[in-house]
């Protein structure tokens, strides 16, 4: 997200949360969060209580198609997932896509990768069959129009 910064063209005010977000769309991950073993709504569920915006929470919940994992795996969470949904505006939505952007760019060490080394990467650390390679792979169609989005509110 810092490196994008400089060249999207998104409103100025919204940036410092843009980098709020990236750096804790995975703090779900944490075992002393987890309440519901799904990572974006433990992470969101501390965000929220922590203070956070609106928006920074929203990115956290749904970043990298939760929504859609939630859908096809965890169909306890989905009442949550439907009534969030509703809540969101143009800036939550923003976010979510930036925030994926960045999450489908960044290779688990830090460094800018492609889409594609990137889904590489999650098969080869998870296993074909694992539930994040499954729907890494299954989400391929959102994640590239997620891409486009973004691509297109860079100047």
């Amino acid at each position: 997200m810092e490196n994008l910064l400089p060249d999207l063209n998104v409103p100025d005010e919204w940036k410092p949360d843009l980098l709020k977000a990236c750096y804790l769309h995975d703090i779900g991950y944490s075992p002393k969060l987890n309440q519901y073993d799904f990572h974006p709504l433990d992470g969101a569920i501390f965000v929220r209580e922590k203070g956070f915006s609106k928006s920074v929470v929203a990115a956290v919940l749904f970043h990298s198609c939760a929504y859609e994992t939630a859908k096809e795996t965890r169909p306890d969470l989905l009442p949550i997932y439907e009534e969030k949904n509703t809540d969101l505006d143009e800036q939550d939505r923003t976010f979510i896509d930036l925030v994926t952007y960045c999450d489908l760019h960044t290779s688990p060490t830090g460094q800018r990768i492609t889409f594609e080394k990137r889904v590489q990467d999650v098969i080869e650390r998870y296993g074909k069959h694992h539930t994040v390679s499954r729907m890494m792979l299954a989400n391929q169609k959102n994640y590239k129009e997620t891409i486009f989005r973004v691509n297109q509110w860079l100047k």
